[in-house]
């Protein structure tokens, strides 16, 4: 889940892939599709959850990096 109010800034970009990055630097491609009510990661997010051991209720909070539209920390 993306916040709604984040993804209708449209700082993110659309054009896949868009990279998430964790604290030891691994990066994983991801999807980001925008809908009219709702904004989520697709393709390539399962991989980031299984590979940061994350469970239903954890919350990750990213950062895009400075200079991109398809960086997030």
């Amino acid at each position: 889940h993306v916040p709604a109010d984040f993804a209708k800034r449209g700082i993110l970009t659309t054009k896949p892939p868009l990279t998430l990055r964790d604290a030891s630097h691994r990066s994983w491609p991801v999807h980001f599709m925008q809908y009219p009510s709702r904004a989520t990661l697709t393709k390539g997010w399962s991989s980031f959850v299984k590979e940061n051991h994350l469970v239903v209720g954890d919350i990750c909070v990213f950062k895009l990096v400075t200079g991109t539209d398809d960086v997030l920390e």
